[in-house]
């Protein structure tokens, strides 16, 4: 009898916690929902686009605020620590939630177990670009003139720790180059002096760089992406050129804070993906060199553990260490 009576308590509680589930995912929100986001330049214009269908959508305002300082560790910081209510969301890339640990001595969160995953959004479709006053015109070229001019040439990227980094270093690793990083605060900052050739290459996102390469200011050499893309024409991905490279996870995926509960976690997938895929979003975002995915959490979340044990391998193989 004890048995029966608990297991129908037992039932009880579960009903009614399912119950207050639904209830909690029908009811949300009654409130602006924040998303910060951890870069700036086209993917946060991106990124706003999202937000604001996802506002139509549920006729409640959806807030971006930018948080790009630090490699966007600053923005991860805030989400962290946010209330697990679905009101505080992040936007951000494998720079904060893979290859941070990696490269920073303080680590003030833990990408795993302080974040609860929502979707991996869109991938970035991203390029290796050249001023016209550096006389190459393809990988291969760079890679001789390089090995040419040991030390001497060097290149921006969008920080310490993100992907541009990293396909940096693999390059230089597999390629056998020796070339000189210079990290900028934000893409923006390091497309700016590509544009004015105080650096001579750029690791930077297609959708930035292709206007500046319509109008004869830059040259695309190669694709940091393992596959091509379309839109880049006959642009030959690093890979087909240096044996042995692998590219770098680019993507933007979001996440809310640790417990974030499942009802809010399902209900913030399916409004983001749906927005993402409203067909004038997702034209802008594949015309733009951003490619819509739109994974289930589960799916996130191999990912992301997948991504960060292949950054481990290659910065113990590049011998890059901690700042």
């Amino acid at each position: 009898m004890k048995s029966s009576n608990y297991t129908l308590s037992g039932g009880l509680v579960i009903a009614g916690f399912v119950a207050s589930s639904v209830a909690l995912a029908q009811s949300y929100p009654v409130k602006p929902i924040r998303t910060i986001v951890t870069f700036a330049g086209v993917g946060e214009a991106l990124c706003r686009m999202v937000a604001q269908k996802m506002t139509e959508n549920l006729g409640s305002p959806v807030i971006l605020e930018s948080m790009a300082a630090a490699g966007g560790a600053q923005g991860a910081e805030a989400v962290m620590k946010a209330a697990p209510d679905g009101y505080t969301i992040l936007a951000t890339t494998p720079g904060t939630h893979v290859m941070r640990q990696f490269l920073s001595r303080q680590m003030s969160f833990d990408p795993i177990k302080d974040f609860t995953p929502i979707t991996l959004a869109w991938e970035t479709v991203a390029v290796v670009a050249v001023h016209p006053s550096l006389p190459v015109n393809s990988m291969r070229e760079l890679i001789d003139y390089a090995k040419k001019y040991p030390g001497k040439l060097s290149y921006g990227t969008s920080g310490i720790g993100t992907s541009h980094h990293m396909a940096s270093e693999m390059l230089k690793l597999t390629a056998g180059v020796d070339m000189v990083h210079v990290p900028y605060k934000t893409g923006a900052q390091s497309f700016q002096d590509a544009l004015s050739g105080t650096i001579p290459v750029l690791y930077g996102v297609f959708a930035q760089v292709q206007p500046a390469v319509q109008s004869g200011k830059l040259r695309i050499i190669a694709l940091q992406n393992d596959r091509r893309f379309p839109l880049a024409g006959d642009v030959p991905t690093i890979k087909e050129v240096v044996p042995g490279f692998s590219g770098p996870p680019f993507w933007t995926s979001y996440y809310g804070p640790a417990n974030l509960p499942q009802a809010l976690v399902r209900r913030l997938n399916l409004e983001i993906n749906k927005a993402a895929n409203t067909p004038d979003v997702k034209a802008k975002l594949d015309g733009a060199g951003f490619l819509v995915v739109g994974t289930s959490p589960e799916e996130l979340s191999s990912i992301n553990k997948a991504d960060i044990e292949r950054a481990g391998q290659l910065v113990k193989a590049a011998g890059i260490q901690p700042e």
